[in-house]
């Protein structure tokens, strides 16, 4: 008799994606995306499991996991009352639903559907801060001020999950029922690194376009480097992604050649690029109010993937020294230096990245992961205590 059947009978989970279009793990084109359909995919191995998607065109099944799509928007006032509908369709009592993050009228079907039976929560690794930097004043203000009220709509859920530290701090005070979880590490789909063979020294960065994200500060690193004279060959940064930063990443490809800018790529480009890549970048601004709630989603891949990393701190950095190689601060000099150390050191840095893989897959166990989730929900769960 399995672990499961020892269970007794299967709790049924419900997955709501604001973006996903399909079950492919192929046509992600963001970690947000991607975290959400490998979620979905382990969940799926412990209990029954349904995706409710608002822009998915198609119904879909594979291997076990469904999708409901519901042909609508990301969000919206539409979107909210196409979901509500679908919850008031399913059979709710006993049901854990789990959405993402504390927009109000994605939080609001929830609401409903607790009261109506289910057991609902969120997943908050995320802000809306960094998309709203850039707003007018004005603007700016009356974002806060509706997602203000999201993040209210939270108390009324029947628990919430975050991924770091600092948010489980903040939003245990505000519902009592917070476990701090982690994102896991999808070893089936890794494929190892290689040491490339190029006459250049290709650098890659994949992920969101945006201030935080260190963007201009690599392009100018990258491009110091060049002019530096202990240079031995030329430095090509790849960029994959979109974002606020999109224009200015254009024109710096435009006027440089060691800026190369590829636009939106899906998750098997992108994996296919870091494979081929010297480095990768993960340069998150510690000090951004963005990092309080988010998880190194993307530096966790790539450790996994065992390509060298130099990244900021986003981890202990005790712990990120033993794989990669730790940016003190996100500015131009130091992303040159952080280049000329890689470079003149490389043998030794992609010896420690060939270490990482076994570290990550240990510690970033899906399966470990959702039992402890299904567990704190109530559900079934697999941990051997």
């Amino acid at each position: 008799m399995s672990a499961l059947e020892l269970q007794g009978p299967m709790t049924r989970t419900i997955i709501v994606s604001a973006t996903l279009e399909s079950l492919s793990i192929d046509d992600a084109t963001t970690s947000s995306q991607s975290y959400e359909l490998q979620l979905a995919r382990a969940f799926a191995e412990i209990q029954s499991t349904t995706v409710i998607s608002l822009v998915a065109v198609d119904d879909a099944r594979l291997d076990g996991l469904k999708l409901v799509g519901l042909r609508s928007e990301p969000r919206g006032f539409t979107s909210a009352w196409s979901l509500t509908r679908e919850l008031l369709r399913e059979k709710r009592r006993g049901t854990q639903v789990i959405s993402f993050g504390y927009d109000p009228l994605m939080v609001l079907p929830l609401v409903l559907a607790r009261a109506l039976g289910a057991n609902a929560y969120t997943i908050v690794f995320d802000t809306h801060v960094g998309s709203s930097e850039r707003f007018a004043p004005v603007k700016r203000t009356l974002v806060n001020a509706y997602f203000g009220l999201g993040i209210l709509l939270l108390r009324a859920l029947s628990g919430l999950f975050v991924v770091t530290r600092e948010a489980e701090e903040r939003f245990s005070r505000l519902n009592g029922r917070t476990l701090r979880t982690r994102i896991g590490f999808d070893v089936e789909r890794a494929k190892p690194w290689g040491r490339p063979l190029s006459e250049e020294f290709s650098v890659i960065y994949a992920g969101a376009l945006e201030v935080y994200n260190g963007i201009q500060q690599m392009m100018d690193g990258v491009i110091l480097r060049n002019r530096d004279d202990s240079s031995t060959r030329p430095v090509v940064l790849h960029l994959y992604g979109t974002g606020n930063l999109r224009s200015m990443v254009e024109v710096y490809a435009a006027r440089h050649e060691g800026i190369v800018y590829h636009g939106v790529g899906v998750k098997s480009q992108v994996e296919a690029a870091v494979l081929r890549s010297n480095l990768a970048f993960n340069l998150r601004d510690l000090d951004h109010p963005v990092s309080v709630n988010a998880f190194p989603s993307k530096l966790i891949e790539l450790l996994g993937s065992g390509v060298p990393v130099a990244t900021t701190a986003v981890l202990p950095s005790a712990l990120l020294s033993r794989f990669a190689l730790v940016v003190a601060e996100v500015s131009a000099e130091s992303v040159m230096e952080a280049l000329r150390r890689a470079e003149n050191n490389y043998a030794i840095f992609a010896e420690k990245a060939a270490s990482a893989p076994s570290f990550i897959e240990c510690e970033y166990d899906w399966q470990v992961i959702v039992s402890d989730m299904s567990g704190f929900m109530g559900g079934v769960s697999t941990t051997v205590v």
